[in-house]
């Protein structure tokens, strides 16, 4: 069984992962799961279904699977053996009615063999699927829960929304949109209030909490995706009404079902996070967000109080509530102003007054500014996934790149006390190093970075010291620009992987992205310092 959440939640880690690492294996997954539900689980409002039935006359997965004669008569011979051997065809069956497609070895490993490039051969084995899904669609087709549920919709317009702006795929955004609108113009009743569930032109139910918290989220997102200000008043609108609807105005926190719904003995409240995040734990992002974007401190108010409702359960069982650790994340790394650290813009700022403080969107100097006044460049990583024990702010030499030339840059990285990041080459060379890259839509390169030498860091177990950096190290590149960039302004981002501990524990790897506009210097034109205190400071260390 197909089910709409799963396919949400999975393509959006399938498009992260391709963005943070660029393996194309995680853009194919992506895109084809995007895919799938935009063929196959999308009505034709612009609404998504609710899941695909497992079941063939009877037998669960007959829909999918494939024996090795009617491979043979869809494709070439030469084409069918290929395809067997890479997709375990040509191995005896675990399934008694047919072969599961699946890959018993990578295709780099299959290309190797092969000598031909790996690109050539997903090429031709994207043909041949192709070929095998036309004669697949003519089979019985498989019966289709064909309701449309305001939170799975919600899940799926976040997938759609991220993915859309991480894969540079407007059309996915533009889906994300029609769904949005779709139960915005057909699952309200005419108070403005979501219902829950919609088949056959009827909408029916009150919402859940699950349903305002997961729209809200992908309304949030479609905000972020387009930088339209109507997604986000509307996201407010509904995050209003989830209040008065589902808040506990005595014990704090949200009730699954809101205060119009049929009475019950007791209303539930819920944070427990299994294959859905619960809504309370959704909510706490939801509320951080908004204050961040509305700066109306109630809504962290609230997230506040919903996180110290549920804080001894995630003490003593995080396991159970993933989400809401995340989101307990996301609200420290935000200060009580609502704004995250990440989003804070500083210029002018003294480069040996820095103090931890990342970034973003700093304006760039009018050329000809004073060489002296340094110049601040970054952006914040997505809440969810940045790491507050690090925070990161780029520097550069000059006020514009010379077209053909080349410009110094230096990344600043703050440590939080108590913590560090390998050094790289990281000693020993099985942990994660510290990295700067850089991609450029003018196509500039990065080149020539320094990693400094690390301090010797002692930890039970480890037989040698590591080799780590603590409080504060600076990274030097180069950036090379190409003449053919002469007169544009380049869109840059500056990436920091790294994995901060401490001498308990690691923390998963993190991306620091920094990203900025930047010239580059038609010819003859003046190319003038900046930052230079903070350059002359890194070129006398020794």
């Amino acid at each position: 069984e197909k089910m709409l959440y799963d396919n949400a939640q999975l393509a959006e880690v399938y498009a992260v992962e391709y963005e943070r690492t660029g393996d194309e294996r995680y853009l194919d997954v992506a895109e084809e799961t995007f895919g799938f539900v935009i063929r196959q689980m999308t009505d034709p409002e612009g609404g998504f279904y609710s899941a695909l039935d497992a079941e063939t006359d009877g037998v669960e997965g007959k829909h999918y699977v494939w024996s090795p004669d009617e491979i043979a008569t869809v494709l070439s011979e030469e084409d069918a053996e290929l395809f067997k051997e890479v997709y375990g065809v040509d191995e005896p069956s675990t399934f008694e009615h047919g072969h599961v497609l699946h890959l018993p070895r990578s295709l780099a490993e299959v290309a190797a063999e092969r000598q031909v490039s790996e690109a050539e051969l997903q090429e031709r084995l994207a043909n041949m699927r192709q070929k095998l899904l036309t004669v697949r669609e003519q089979r019985p087709a498989l019966l289709r829960d064909d309701k449309t549920l305001t939170s799975w919709n919600g899940l799926m317009i976040h997938a759609l929304a991220r993915g859309g702006k991480l894969l540079d795929r407007p059309d996915l955004i533009n889906s994300a949109e029609r769904a949005a609108n779709f139960i915005l113009a057909e699952m309200r009743d005419d108070e403005g209030r979501l219902l829950r569930t919609h088949r056959e032109d009827v909408s029916k139910l009150n919402a859940y909490l699950d349903d305002y918290a997961f729209f809200v989220d992908g309304l949030l997102a479609l905000h972020e995706a387009t930088g339209n200000d109507a997604w986000l008043t509307t996201a407010k609108q509904l995050t209003d009404d989830q209040l008065n609807l589902f808040w506990d105005d005595r014990a704090n926190a949200f009730f699954f079902t809101s205060d119009n719904h049929e009475e019950l003995l007791a209303r539930t409240k819920n944070a427990y996070d299994g294959v859905l995040p619960s809504g309370n734990s959704v909510s706490v992002c939801n509320l951080v967000r908004l204050c961040e974007l509305t700066g109306d401190p109630i809504y962290r108010e609230r997230a506040q109080e919903t996180l110290e409702v549920f804080a001894g359960r995630l003490q003593e069982q995080p396991g159970s509530m993933p989400f809401m650790a995340l989101a307990l994340d996301e609200y420290l790394a935000s200060d009580e102003n609502g704004t995250n650290d990440a989003g804070q813009t500083v210029e002018n700022e003294s480069a040996a007054d820095s103090a931890g403080t990342t970034v973003t969107a700093a304006k760039f100097p009018q050329q000809g500014a004073d060489s002296q006044a340094p110049l601040v460049v970054a952006a914040r990583t997505d809440p969810r996934d940045r790491d507050a024990k690090v925070s990161a702010k780029a520097y550069l030499s000059v006020d514009q790149i010379p077209a053909g030339g080349t410009a110094q840059v230096a990344v600043v990285i703050e440590i939080k006390k108590g913590w560090h990041i390998n050094t790289n080459p990281a000693m020993p060379d099985f942990l994660v190093p510290t990295e700067l890259t850089l991609k450029s839509a003018a196509m500039a390169e990065l080149s020539k970075v320094v990693y400094p030498k690390g301090e010797d860091f002692r930890m039970e177990g480890f037989d040698e010291p590591l080799s780590v950096y603590e409080e504060k190290v600076v990274l030097v590149g180069t950036i090379n620009a190409p003449a053919s960039a002469a007169g544009q302004t380049d869109e840059i981002l500056l990436n920091v992987r790294y994995q901060s501990c401490n001498d308990r524990q690691c923390l998963r790897p993190t991306d620091a992205k920094l990203t900025f506009k930047v010239p580059i210097a038609a010819a003859g034109a003046q190319v003038n310092s900046i930052n230079q205190r903070l350059f002359q400071r890194i070129e006398a260390t020794p």
